[in-house]
């Protein structure tokens, strides 16, 4: 997941611990049913912060890493 993190912007994964925290926030909308337009969105407004601003494009790569690493 630090991996695909990198790939959308290597500063998301510049705090590994904070990463991982939100990654789980991720996982527990996935498991909660959200649709995957919210998830993207939720994905992108959580992980963007600083010099980064992610697009809901870019939450929803965030979302099938978290699913595939974190929450299957």
């Amino acid at each position: 997941m630090i991996a695909a993190l990198k790939a959308v912007d290597p500063a998301l994964a510049a705090d590994q611990a904070k990463a991982i925290g939100k990654a789980l926030n991720v996982c527990q909308e996935i498991k909660a049913g959200k649709d995957d337009t919210t998830l993207a969105n939720n994905a992108a407004q959580r992980f963007s912060g600083g010099s980064v601003t992610l697009t809901p494009e870019q939450g929803a790569v965030i979302v099938v890493a978290v699913k595939a690493s974190f929450c299957p």
